[in-house]
């Protein structure tokens, strides 16, 4: 035979294994609805929002979500007390201190039970992996006063 058709048959051969070599490749299950529920929050909804304490006052907004390897939130990371996103510094909360309700437009509003000056005097959170030289996060996230 020719180096062309052994090449053919060589090809032919692979492409038809395939399908039997990824057979045992576990496929990890489908979401439990094909949209949106209504208890969730899109991680477009939630990045640059603004973060608002209990009086309604903007104390931050939403600058970053850190998930962990199994795909769950690790830490929702806010930025406080910048001018025209200059400044300021990050910190990270826990996804059950943030508080998430519906403005009367339906837009989703994420409430945090600390007051700005809570959320600036809590320790700042690198999320730059390359500064980070343990295993894990760089910081514990700050936790609100709710209970």
């Amino acid at each position: 035979m020719s180096k062309l058709t052994m090449s053919a048959a060589l090809a032919a051969i692979l492409t038809a294994a395939a399908p039997a070599a990824f057979a045992d490749t576990p496929i990890s299950a489908a979401p439990a609805a094909n949209h949106v529920l209504p208890d969730q929050v899109r991680f477009t909804d939630m990045n640059g929002a603004t973060v608002y304490d209990g009086q309604k006052n903007a104390i931050g907004d939403i600058n970053n979500v850190v998930l962990d390897p199994n795909g769950k939130i690790a830490a929702i990371v806010i930025k406080t007390g910048a001018f025209l996103g200059i400044g300021g510094k990050t910190v990270a909360v826990t996804m059950k201190d943030l508080k998430v309700t519906r403005e009367d437009n339906g837009r989703q509003r994420f409430v945090l039970d600390m007051t700005k000056d809570q959320l600036k005097s809590a320790q700042a959170y690198d999320v730059n992996p390359a500064h980070n030289t343990e295993n894990g996060s760089s910081t514990p996230p700050a936790r609100s006063t709710r209970q």
